[in-house]
């Protein structure tokens, strides 16, 4: 079975790319003659830190070959590592990471100009792009070195797009440290309301509800791999977790989170 996600990560620098690629039915004719394993020849020094995931680039290029075309979230590799918005210092930073993002993604579509390649949706201020590829363009991204990462697109995602550049950085740690600390934010049926007195007894006894079964949902789509969680922060809607990769890979696919750090201040029990 064709893996649904992949997580590629430069490893000289912070900053990623992020690239979701989804299910189409465009005709394949121009990657016809494209092997799986020609997908992840590097062609510079610098792409050269796709080949740690080239099992999962040879399976994304062979399902484009077999479909036709795939969509894609692609994270970009900035020139200095990618900062939330909301953490930098002024509007002057801002405008200069925003120049970054948009410079990147026009080299990168134009480098992939020989191939199927359509942008389909733009996920600004963050540094990724979502492409609709065939095959040839996905040996291209594959030998990049404007793109720190690939991943197939989950339609049902929930986590938010700023959050993927994270994702990826913490994709490439666990796959050094078997298993990495993170705080999820959880998605809740409602909007969280922070609680108050004024706050109906009765709503705030729902929302808590709804909390728990967030948590007790996403603990159980997590069954399968080593995830264990350490803490949680009753009543904020998240949790404290310690997955592997594979637990981290389903949470960067799944509907019951909309944001992921690393946990740098807990100590697990």
């Amino acid at each position: 079975m064709v893996r649904q996600f992949l997580k590629v990560c430069q490893r000289q620098r912070a900053a990623c790319l992020v690239v979701v690629v989804a299910f189409a039915s465009l005709p394949g004719d121009s990657a016809a003659n494209l092997s799986p394993s020609d997908a992840i020849e590097a062609k510079t020094a610098d792409a050269t830190y796709m080949g740690n995931q080239r099992p999962e680039v040879e399976d994304l290029v062979a399902k484009a070959n077999l479909i036709g075309t795939l969509n894609v979230l692609v994270v970009l590799k900035l020139p200095q590592p990618y900062v939330p918005e909301g953490q930098l210092p002024d509007r002057a930073a801002i405008d200069r990471q925003r120049a970054a993002i948009v410079a990147t993604r026009e080299s990168l579509l134009a480098s992939l100009s020989s191939a199927k390649v359509t942008e389909y949706r733009r996920l600004d201020p963050t540094p990724v792009i979502a492409l609709k590829v065939d095959a040839a363009a996905m040996r291209l991204l594959a030998a990049s070195s404007l793109v720190a990462a690939i991943q197939e697109d989950a339609p049902q995602r929930t986590l938010s797009p700023e959050y993927l550049p994270e994702l990826a950085r913490l994709t490439e740690k666990v796959a050094k440290t078997t298993t990495v600390n993170v705080v999820v934010g959880l998605k809740l049926p409602e909007p969280y309301k922070p609680e108050s007195k004024s706050m109906d007894p009765a709503a705030i006894d729902r929302q808590r509800a709804a909390i728990a079964q967030a948590r007790d949902a996403l603990m159980a789509s997590l069954r399968n791999t080593k995830a264990a969680m350490y803490a949680k922060w009753d009543p904020l809607p998240s949790a404290a977790l310690r997955v592997d990769a594979a637990a981290l890979k389903l949470l960067g696919q799944s509907s019951l989170i909309t944001t992921i750090k690393e946990d740098g201040l807990s100590r697990p029990q």
